[in-house]
């Protein structure tokens, strides 16, 4: 089998991750703030010092740990004063960002930018949308659905001339595309930990580059300042409430290390050598239509249909025809196919990790030729 779906979770696991993973169920249970063994410590902090690192954030403390992007996305948009506000989405933000927007009883005025036909993000007509006045712009480092990247750098310096906070979700340049936040000077960061970080499902998180902004919405235990019952505004202990999930903590913990290691640089060249390759070789065949300018740097994502056949259909032969595993439809990510003319089934989405080997990709090129060879010109 060939599994060609990292944008969904990373597989199979590194060795490291497996065997970190292990150590942790077999060790004493611990938890931040909550250790009673002696030497019994949790690995937490490391694993924020190390996210700190990898993401250039120098006040890494603030990392807070969450299950996923999801709980991430809408600590913090439950947490804004969005009470009636304008708040700006880039057409290819996801459903852990659209739908807790959409959903929200503060009721914000919301509007989407536009992406150019090359898939990217439209900064004219998004400087527009910001010289009318926000509050906070919700953009995508890189697409789901095309692997476009969009320039934080260029977004944020816009969104601070006209005071506009900026969200950037990282969930799939995480740990394959370098991030500088102290660079880039976003308000906010979201994160989960099984895509290109290489971890297990059940982990997120986020950072706030502000404190006093966010308002919990969340209570629970903590395992410090238990005598508080009502905690002032701006408690940083009243974010990241509840057991935390240890074995998916010392997952991240590890498969960070190898990604230090390694480094996201590096892994970029690699991936980016491997959809150029993949693209040239697919771009010509007629009854393909490629999404995204294929001809810019781009992440580890592909999205393609085939004319006369369903991306349903196309998904199946793949996987039952010639044992490789893709995802088909909208990819979680609706209003970007309302630009790419793909409402409805969405498109056959392939992407790789750099785990993936050359065989794989030269076998999913020859599948999808023949594939579109039996559907003709």
């Amino acid at each position: 089998m060939i599994y060609l779906n990292h944008a969904a979770t990373s597989y199979p696991r590194l060795p490291e991750v497996k065997e970190a993973v292990l150590n942790c169920m077999d060790r004493l249970p611990s938890s931040e703030y909550r250790s009673n063994a002696a030497g019994d410590v949790s690995l937490a902090p490391a694993c924020r010092e190390k996210l700190g690192r990898l993401f250039h954030i120098k006040d890494y403390e603030r990392i807070l740990f969450t299950s996923g992007a999801t709980e991430a996305a809408n600590l913090i948009i439950n947490g804004l004063p969005l009470e009636g506000k304008t708040v700006l989405t880039a057409a290819d933000a996801h459903n852990c960002i659209l739908r807790p927007l959409y959903n929200s009883d503060k009721h914000p005025v919301l509007k989407k930018i536009p992406l150019h036909a090359s898939g990217e993000l439209d900064l004219d007509l998004l400087e527009e949308e910001l010289r009318k006045g926000a509050y906070a712009l919700f953009v995508n480092h890189c697409s789901n659905v095309t692997g476009m990247l969009t320039d934080i750098g260029a977004v944020c310096a816009l969104a601070e001339k006209y005071c506009t906070l900026v969200f950037v979700d990282i969930s799939q340049s995480a740990g394959c595309i370098p991030i500088d936040m102290d660079q880039w000077r976003a308000d906010g960061l979201i994160f989960t930990a099984h895509k290109s970080l290489l971890g297990i499902q059940g982990l997120g998180g986020f950072y706030m580059r502000k404190t006093g902004l966010l308002r919990p919405v969340k209570f629970g235990g903590t395992g410090k300042d238990s005598h508080i019952l009502k905690f002032p505004d701006g408690h940083g202990a009243a974010f990241e409430v509840g057991t935390q999930n240890e074995p998916a903590i010392a997952a991240l913990d590890a498969s960070l290390q190898v990604l230090l290691r390694i480094t996201p640089e590096v892994i970029q060249r690699q991936e980016e050598e491997m959809m150029r390759y993949m693209a040239d070789q697919l771009r010509n065949l007629k009854p393909i239509t490629l999404y995204g300018d294929t001809s810019k740097p781009k992440g580890p994502v592909l999205s393609m249909r085939i004319r006369g056949l369903s991306v349903s259909d196309i998904g199946y032969i793949l996987e039952n025809g010639y044992g490789i595993i893709v995802r088909t439809g909208l990819h979680c990510a609706p209003l970007i196919h309302e630009d790419l003319g793909t409402a409805g089934e969405g498109t056959v989405r392939i992407s790789i990790s750099f785990l993936t080997k050359w065989e794989e990709i030269n076998a999913l090129v020859e599948a999808v030729r023949e594939i579109a060879g039996s559907c003709g010109t």
